[in-house]
C-alpha cells in the first residue's frame, strides 16, 4: 500500500534534518515504506490470480500467444486433458537427418571393429 510512504512524505518537513548524523527516520523508515510498496505491487499478483476469473483468463490467453505449444486441448477420445497437454503440431521443429548406417569388413576373419 501507498500510505507508509505518504506518511513519509507528510511528515518528512517536521523532522529535523542533520546531514552528517541522518536519523532513522531517513534512513529505516524510508527504506521500510519503499519495501511496502514494492511488496504490495508483488502480492497483488497473486491475489488477482486467485481471486479474479477475468485475470486468469487474461493470463492463460497471453500465455498460449508466447508459448503455443500448449493449448488446453482433448484427448483422442474427445474429453478434456484436464490441464495443459502439448500440441505437437504447432511445434516448428526442424526435420532430423536419418542415421547412416554403416557395415565395417572384418580386419581378420570372425573379429569385428564394432
Amino acid at each position: 500500500s501507498i500510505i507508509p510512504l505518504t506518511v513519509y512524505y507528510l511528515a518528512e518537513p517536521y523532522v529535523e534534518k542533520n546531514p552528517w548524523h541522518p536519523s532513522p527516520f531517513y534512513t529505516d523508515f524510508f527504506r521500510l515504506s519503499s519495501a511496502f510498496l514494492n511488496l504490495n505491487v508483488m502480492a497483488n499478483f497473486f491475489i488477482y490470480s486467485l481471486t479474479v476469473r477475468s485475470f486468469r483468463k487474461f493470463l492463460c490467453t497471453k500465455i498460449r500467444q508466447i508459448f503455443p505449444c500448449f493449448s488446453n486441448g482433448s484427448t483422442q477420445q474427445g474429453r478434456p486433458s484436464g490441464g495443459m497437454t502439448p500440441n505437437i503440431r504447432a511445434v516448428n521443429r526442424a526435420p532430423t537427418a536419418r542415421p547412416v548406417v554403416t557395415r565395417n569388413k572384418p580386419s581378420r576373419p570372425g573379429k569385428t571393429l564394432d
